[in-house]
């Protein structure tokens, strides 16, 4: 009874409340009421900035202020109280907002000016600021070969500013920079506050790439930020990024000149106190780290490719990080007993961005493989083989086309069909090829043109001569489903490419369990690194594909995986997103008895 008492009783308010308005009556508006309590206190010889905030009032506020130190003004209509102290001391400033009604209302506030000198205590990091001067990282402790980083003795301006180097004020974090590029000859140096340095950087020199733009920064590349202490802003510079996460040396923030924050794949970085982060600057002359390649460059396959032979699985892979005049086509062999242990990677001929690999019953093994880096004008698309007796083949250039990435199904007949996509074909045209084998084994034919566009394309064929193609379009936006399938069969060819349950991938593969279903994996590289990114999705027992995608533990940047006749399972995967001198390279096994295991490293390698 009462709670329908409460409820009728809302319904009323709500009612004369209306009411109220469509009889005209006019709402009272509250005067202005100032909201600020306090106000960060100034350092002397550093420039400073802070707002005063109001609510309520009529029309347009109007600020003004009694009692501000000297060079300190505040602003009529934003409220923002700047200047530069040169004297320290304690002012009591008195702070006046008035609407347009001249309705007003003041409140005092206090503002110490203090030197800066003073050791102000534990900063980020949880430790004491070192004497001005100490070095805190040497230059060649750092990920790469660096400059000295410098204690600052505290946040703020030391001995008012008055302390300079060659590179700047000392030891401020625009110091660091300039140090930096002048000892390493990247660039003159750059003037400016620190929020100033992005904008201020010249092209000439320098690539930008804001923050969140899918751009992840190398060592060496300068953070800019914007805000913090009297809106100064800060710089700091990489020296390495793994993991999901980056590490930056920097002058003037952390007590220990190194700080570490989370960074998602996107670029986007972690709150780093009241700074927000604006951008990366990378210098054109930092030759020793080059930017990682970006959006669908990741994406189109992985760089590791599975095969079998007696039981035993081969792994191929390629660095895209190698020099194109350098082979960077590596693999390795799991030894007798199943472990990965005792095997080492070893390096092969040869210069791909992409490889993809079948195995015959009979032991043979065959392995494609492109080179994007080629130029569109010609083949780069190849072919070698391994056999029991011969061992490896040279590559050999299979018939005339450039592809972005390469599939290869063995058919139930014996021979090999090859799939390929081209991604810098327009949207609007079809992008997706094939070729068959010949009779004799040789691959002289034409590549014929399919219907359909993706940028990355995987297949399974199967002992009913029926061929099961996936692909995804990263060309799509996020927000819709661009997984697809098509299928062919010996009664009626091939079909229409079809959409797979909702989803967004970045690359598929495909593997045929020892039942005769398939089981599809695929990784979304634009979910940040800090959230799993593998999905699988199985196939019905009728043959459909109905069912949600299952989100998996990890995250990679490329996967493929492989199917035994005991029913076994093995992943492997990349994450292109660890540093280059770290292992980047993950298996994970289901087995009936035990399912899955955990992703575990293989032996110490880098493919991407």
């Amino acid at each position: 009874m009462v709670a329908h008492r409460l409820g009728w009783l809302r319904i009323v308010g709500i009612a004369v409340a209306a009411s109220a308005v469509m009889l005209g009556l006019a709402a009272c508006t509250p005067p202005p009421q100032i909201i600020t309590t306090s106000l960060p206190n100034p350092t002397s010889g550093m420039r400073y900035e802070a707002f005063v905030k109001a609510t309520g009032g009529t029309g347009s506020l109007r600020w003004s202020a009694s009692g501000l130190p000297p060079t300190f003004v505040i602003g009529s209509t934003s409220g923002r109280i700047a200047g530069a102290p040169t004297a320290t001391g304690t002012y009591t400033v008195k702070v006046t907002v008035t609407d347009s009604t001249k309705a007003k209302a003041t409140k005092s506030l206090t503002l110490k000016v203090t030197t800066g000198e003073t050791n102000p205590g534990a900063g980020y990091g949880g430790v004491p600021y070192q004497p001005f001067g100490q070095v805190l990282v040497t230059g060649s402790s750092w990920g790469f070969p660096g400059v000295d980083v410098i204690s600052n003795g505290l946040v703020g301006c030391y001995s008012r500013c008055s302390i300079k180097t060659s590179y700047g004020i000392a030891y401020q974090c625009v110091e660091l920079v300039n140090r930096l590029l002048g000892v390493k000859g990247w660039s003159p140096r750059i003037s400016g506050d620190a929020h100033q340095i992005y904008d201020a950087a010249s092209s000439s020199y320098f690539t930008k790439y804001p923050v969140g733009s899918g751009y992840l920064p190398v060592p060496g590349d300068v953070i800019v930020w914007r805000g913090g202490i009297g809106g100064y802003g800060h710089v700091a510079i990489v020296e390495w990024v793994s993991g999901g996460r980056i590490g930056f040396v920097e002058q003037n923030s952390s007590p220990t000149g190194r700080t570490v924050l989370n960074i998602d794949s996107a670029g986007r970085l972690s709150a780093y106190g009241s700074l927000v982060a604006t951008g990366y600057l990378h210098a054109k002359a930092n030759a020793g780290a080059t930017p990682p390649p970006q959006g669908p460059t990741l994406t189109t396959g992985s760089p590791v490719a599975p095969s079998v032979h007696d039981g035993v699985i081969k792994l191929t892979g390629v660095n895209r990080k190698i020099p194109g005049s350098d082979p960077n086509v590596f693999s390795i062999s799991q030894t007798s007993s199943g472990s990965w242990s005792g095997s080492n990677w070893i390096q092969q001929t040869g210069y791909l961005t992409q490889v993809t690999a079948v195995s015959h019953p009979d032991g043979r093994i065959d392995e494609f493989g492109v080179n994007t880096s080629a130029p569109t004008s010609t083949n780069n698309a190849f072919h070698r083989s391994f056999t029991e007796g011969s061992g490896w083949s040279d590559w050999s250039a299979l018939p005339q086309t450039w592809l972005s990435q390469i599939s290869a199904v063995l058919r139930s007949d014996g021979s090999i069909e090859l799939f390929g996509v081209n991604d810098k074909i327009p949207t609007t045209t079809p992008n997706v090829f094939n070729l068959e084998q010949n009779g004799d084994g040789s691959w002289s034919g034409l590549w014929g043109q399919q219907p359909g566009y993706l940028t990355q394309i995987t297949g399974i064929a199967q002992a009913d001569r029926r061929i099961d193609l996936f692909g995804v379009n990263t060309k799509a936006p996020t927000t819709t489903n661009n997984a697809y399938r098509r299928t062919y069969t010996a009664a009626t060819g091939w079909g229409d490419w079809t959409s797979l349950p909702q989803t967004w991938l970045s690359q598929i593969s495909a593997v045929l369990r020892s039942d005769g279903y398939i089981e599809l994996f695929g990784v979304n590289t634009k979910i940040p690194t800090t959230t799993p990114n593998i999905f699988n999705l199985e196939q019905n027992a009728d043959g459909s594909w109905s069912g949600p995608w299952g989100q998996q533990p990890g995250y990679l940047t490329g996967i493929s995986g492989i199917a035994q006749a005991d029913r076994r399972i093995d992943l492997f995967g990349v994450n292109t997103y660890i540093a280059t001198d770290s292992p980047n390279v993950f298996r994970r096994t289901y087995t009936t008895g035990a399912g899955w295991t955990e992703w575990t490293l293989l032996p110490q390698a880098w493919l991407g």
